[in-house]
């Protein structure tokens, strides 16, 4: 705010104030208020002051400078809070589910992990929270804007429907193209042909060879071994970063 947004400024808490039946501020007050908040526009707090009287809790309250400047936060850059992030988190610890979470979420997972592991979940969420919190404000501070990451699972179908569910509450995370698996749009040509092999190989049906002869069901066997071959080497080479550029992590058993 600008020294001319005062009077408005004043306006809008004294308004406040008859709303909600209280005293209005004085003078000293509104004046430190005013400091306190400068950083953000009029507008800004008109609409902070807004959400804050549609608050069922904390709107029963006269708004406090904090109060205003979580619903500005929550508006700019909104971010799941400690509760919400550790029940996303939750889904990390199985490897078929795809994980729709923050960049915050996958640093505070990675604290509290360990302590997950040895069966204490009380102690997990803890850790979790409290990671969470610290990581979200020094972020904050530093004006980091929340990034939204996909961690890939091996069910595809669970991919998709995760993806899309984030996009749906809002989130910034690409559509799978063509419901094609992120991990195959992002192989190189032979590689996924390989793989499309190797799929073909395995859900082939029994009969499909059982009827052959010996020689013919031994080159099958030959052919199987090749294409996990081929696989286990890709992904021996290719793990560390397969996706280059694209911001996709693939669950590490979490």
């Amino acid at each position: 705010m600008f020294k001319t947004d005062f009077d408005d400024f004043e306006a809008l808490l004294t308004s406040t104030a008859d709303l909600m039946g209280k005293n209005p501020p004085k003078s000293a007050q509104v004046a430190m208020f005013f400091r306190v908040m400068a950083r953000y526009s009029i507008e800004d707090i008109r609409n902070a002051l807004e959400a804050h009287l549609r608050d069922s809790d904390r709107g029963r309250f006269f708004p406090a400078p904090a109060d205003l400047i979580a619903k500005i936060d929550a508006r700019q850059d909104p971010r799941p809070d400690a509760d919400e992030a550790w029940a996303i988190a939750l889904k990390a610890q199985d490897e078929f589910d795809t994980v729709v979470w923050t960049q915050d979420m996958a640093q505070a997972w990675g604290i509290c992990k360990p302590v997950l592991s040895m069966g204490d979940e009380v102690g997990a969420r803890m850790a979790f929270k409290d990671a969470y919190n610290r990581i979200v404000r020094e972020s904050k501070e530093r004006g980091e804007k929340v990034s939204w990451n996909v961690s890939l699972g091996f069910d595809a179908a669970k991919r998709t429907q995760a993806i899309e569910h984030a996009r749906q509450l809002g989130h910034d995370v690409p559509l799978l193209e063509n419901n094609t698996p992120l991990l195959e749009q992002k192989m190189p040509e032979d590689v996924r042909e390989k793989l499309k092999d190797l799929l073909t190989i395995l859900t082939a049906p029994k009969t499909a060879w059982h009827e052959k002869g010996e020689a013919e069901r031994a080159e099958f066997e030959e052919r199987k071994k090749q294409a996990e071959k081929r696989v286990r080497d890709f992904i021996d080479k290719n793990l560390t970063d397969p996706f280059g550029d694209v911001n996709y992590t693939q669950n590490e058993g979490e």
